[in-house]
């Protein structure tokens, strides 16, 4: 774990799992803050850190977190997403992040979609609905699964508590998709 010191204020930043974590900020007390305070910057230049990245945001208001999604390479993968302590603070960030420009990128900046879905599809019709479900449950936590027959196959539409957790869960599950056998697929639904 390391320091960041962006404006007087201090920030744990760790690695986990593709992405780089900074926040909450050491001074912060209080809730999480909402989901609408949460917003997705694209169009990142590959070379910037979040040493380059934070007082950038921070011109905009009170970050509570940032997370940069991660190449295995060390770089970014060109997206982060920020969560801001008050949805003002987002709602400024929206607007006035648009206009800058870093390294020839115009940043594109909007207002973070928290999906929470997961579509599992593709499997055979014949498993029965409880080996499904323990075979997910096998890899991924999801807070709710409903199993169903689309077509000739069936599928789990799978919720998550957040946008995180249902990233992580795609993530880990891909991996393992095909052990379930051929035509098996997994995709955001919303």
């Amino acid at each position: 774990m390391a320091l960041l010191f962006v404006s007087g204020v201090h920030y744990k930043v760790i690695q986990v799992n593709g992405q780089r974590l900074v926040g909450p900020p050491d001074v912060f007390v209080g809730n999480e803050p909402p989901e609408k305070c949460e917003i997705f910057i694209s169009n990142i230049p590959n070379q910037l850190t979040e040493c380059d990245i934070m007082p950038i945001i921070s011109s905009f208001g009170g970050v509570f977190q940032l997370r940069l999604m991660m190449k295995i390479s060390g770089e970014n993968r060109g997206f982060c997403y920020v969560t801001y302590i008050c949805e003002r603070d987002a709602l400024n960030a929206i607007r006035n992040l648009n206009k800058v420009m870093v390294y020839g990128n115009r940043l594109r900046v909007s207002l973070s979609k928290n999906r929470r879905h997961l579509i599992f599809g593709g499997i055979n019709p014949n498993v029965p609905d409880d080996v499904i479900l323990q075979g997910l449950l096998a890899y991924v936590q999801p807070s709710k699964v409903n199993i169903f027959t689309k077509f000739n196959g069936k599928c789990a539409l799978l919720e998550f508590a957040n946008h995180r957790d249902a990233a992580m869960a795609k993530r880990a599950f891909g991996v393992h998709a095909r052990k379930f056998g051929p035509g098996i697929f997994i995709r955001w639904y919303d």
